[in-house]
């Protein structure tokens, strides 16, 4: 996974293209938390780029999975952020959707371009930016703003409680996410397989060794003492004397003539 205590990657393939997403701890730490958990949980998976603004923004983050608007309903929102008044919007900047004070749960928007009048709700801490593929976030589907201020234009409440059946009657060309993932970057990929051939070959080497030398340890110990049990048994006190004697000849003669029996 591409996550550090600081930022994440987040890799995401929609119906005109991919884009990539960096999020930000220090930008916005409870957001940041929140995101993370959403990405993980495949949330905006198949979910649509419902409102297209040119000029201005495009926002997502409404579900009409079952499962997911129970888990990360408004009711489950989270704390605001302190905003950041010296990190203005910019193209590329993303930040959660609210309706008031401490209303961010899944919503999201990219601003299309500097904006000084976003920033200022409470809500709208930065959180990410865009970092590769803005071309492609630009080139999303716009029916003009939401019902809200545009009779016309998209229901969120709509999209979230009849889902797909809503969107391809009313709005049959509105964009979606195919899929959003949380990204390793070749070089941290590198990195991590090293790392862990590096701990797996250490640690399986000391300790493969360390069981080896036990079990030769023991194998000389159990073949000294089957030598003295049968020595005992064979021989005797008598027995012993003989064999001794008989080796000690054997040395004598192999000092005399060079030659090892």
């Amino acid at each position: 996974m591409a996550t550090t205590t600081e930022n994440f990657l987040v890799e995401c393939s929609t119906s005109k293209g991919s884009f990539s997403m960096t999020f930000r701890r220090s930008w916005s730490p409870l957001g940041y938390g929140r995101l993370l958990a959403l990405f993980q949980d495949g949330y905006y998976d198949s979910t649509y780029l419902y409102r297209v603004v040119p000029n201005f923004l495009v926002q997502f983050g409404v579900s009409s999975d079952d499962v997911m608007k129970e888990k990360w309903s408004w009711k489950n929102s989270i704390q605001d952020d302190p905003l950041t008044p010296e990190r203005p919007f910019k193209k590329g900047t993303i930040s959660f959707a609210g309706a008031g004070p401490n209303t961010r749960s899944a919503d999201l928007f990219i601003s299309y371009s500097a904006n000084p009048g976003l920033g200022k709700s409470p809500w709208e801490s930065p959180v990410g930016e865009v970092t590769s593929g803005m071309n492609v976030v630009e080139s999303f589907k716009s029916y003009g703003d939401i019902s809200a201020f545009n009779k016309k234009g998209p229901n969120p409440n709509k999209i979230r409680n009849q889902g797909s059946e809503y969107v391809a009657s009313e709005f049959p060309e509105m964009d979606y996410f195919k899929r959003c993932s949380i990204a390793v970057p070749a070089s941290a990929k590198v990195k991590t397989a090293m790392v862990a051939s590096m701990e797996s070959a250490s640690s399986g080497s000391v300790f493969d060794g360390g069981l080896l030398l036990v079990n030769v340890l023991i194998m000389v110990i159990s073949g000294i003492a089957v030598l003295v049990i049968l020595s005992r048994i064979c021989f005797g006190k008598r027995g012993r004397r003989k064999a001794a004697r008989a080796l000690n000849a054997d040395f004598e003669m192999a000092s005399l003539t060079g030659k090892d029996n």
